[in-house]
């Protein structure tokens, strides 16, 4: 399985912040979500999808060792199939701004989409379990199992926080930061 982290967000809700470069807890984003994809096993490479290839999340990327695929930037949609369409098969898809995300989130979604018979398996956050005023409806967050791209897909449904806590807006990034002051997070 070859591990795709999605990071050419363009952060437009944080004022347009590359968002791989995004530090919580002392360390990139995307050096947080790199860290537990290289701990999951049975992993053949893990890459990096950049929508600039001069971008802080490709000087990241390649400080940390990962392979980087640039894609056009029109959109995540287009970025996601053609970063796919270059990797191959199968392949689990990884977002950049899941500060807390864990090789056991990882393993125990991997493990619901072994069950799954469609070609996709999306990871949907029920954010019902996370604190006010986090609270809210439930939504992809960007991990997804891919074993080509038919077409035909299933969910797992996930409440888990601060594992699912992405950043998307100002007050998810401050919820984030205090949760790493407070020693709530792990590190």
């Amino acid at each position: 399985m070859k591990i795709l982290i999605m990071a050419g967000g363009k952060g437009s809700r944080l004022g347009g912040v590359d968002k791989a470069s995004l530090e919580v807890c002392g360390e990139a984003l995307l050096s947080r979500v790199a860290r537990e994809a290289r701990r999951l096993e049975n992993v053949d490479e893990i890459l990096a999808a950049v929508t600039n290839e001069y971008s802080d999340a490709t000087s990241i990327a390649r400080s940390l060792g990962l392979e980087v695929i640039t894609t056009s930037g029109m959109g995540y949609p287009q970025d996601l199939r053609e970063a796919l369409l270059r990797v191959g098969f199968p392949a689990l898809t990884l977002p950049t701004d899941l500060p807390f995300i864990t090789k056991e989130l990882i393993q125990d979604f991997l493990k619901e989409a072994a069950k799954a018979d469609a070609s996709v398996v999306t990871l949907i956050s029920q954010r019902h379990c996370f604190p006010a005023p986090l609270k809210g409806e439930a939504g992809p967050v960007g991990i997804a199992y891919f074993r080509s791209m038919r077409g035909d897909w299933e969910n797992v449904y996930m409440c888990r926080y601060p594992e699912l806590l992405d950043i998307d807006t100002f007050l998810e990034l401050t919820y984030a930061k205090e949760l790493c002051l407070r020693g709530g997070a792990r590190k």
